[in-house]
């Protein structure tokens, strides 16, 4: 509920979107800290929108993970051929060679691309994490990374979201006040008036 008396405005209760809004000084309300990732944004939504999100997200991204899909299957029927034609050819020939290098680069690829896939989104730095996890030998038999081993083993490779301050925060002017897409959105809009 929003009521002015005066030149002060007062929030009371929780604005929709934003979740836990608590009335600071001179009225205005106080921001709550902005969530570390996705997961916990989308856990701190109230249920009925948590599930109208999923749905959207879903609907959005279902084009994009068939597609991916497809082509994981692709290319890994095109291993397994160049892979049964290399059978048949002799033994020690140099085209098997090529050919099962060839495989061995398709196979090579196709785990790296899951690996950028499934990477966490605190990563800092994919590539330097790949070389990590191949010295660490951090994939399982199917080439499955084991990120648990990878943070534990190099920890500099992951960071959290750093919420940065106000511009003037050190000047005295104001509080410094954690990030708020809602209110960024409204100012970018020229609609942050309640």
């Amino acid at each position: 509920m929003v009521e002015q008396s005066g030149g002060n405005v007062t929030v009371t209760g929780s604005v929709p979107g934003q979740a836990g809004a608590v009335q600071g000084q001179a009225g205005q309300p106080e921001q709550a800290a902005a969530p570390e990732n996705w997961q916990a944004w989308l856990q701190g939504q109230p249920e009925e929108q948590r599930a109208v999100i999923a749905r959207l997200y879903e609907a959005e991204t279902q084009g994009l993970k068939s597609a991916l899909r497809s082509e994981r299957d692709a290319r890994g029927a095109l291993e397994k051929q160049l892979r049964e034609i290399g059978k048949q050819l002799d033994e020690g020939s140099e085209a098997r060679k090529q050919l099962e290098a060839a495989a061995s680069e398709l196979q090579a690829a196709q785990q790296r691309v899951a690996f950028y896939e499934n990477a966490p989104g605190e990563l800092v730095n994919p590539k330097l994490a790949w070389l990590a996890a191949q010295e660490i030998g951090a994939f399982d038999q199917r080439g499955n990374v084991n990120w648990d081993a990878v943070k534990q083993a190099f920890p500099e490779l992951f960071k959290k979201a750093v919420v940065a301050g106000a511009v003037n925060a050190g000047s005295g002017n104001a509080a410094p006040k954690p990030f708020d897409m809602n209110t960024a959105l409204r100012e970018a809009a020229g609609r942050n008036r309640l």
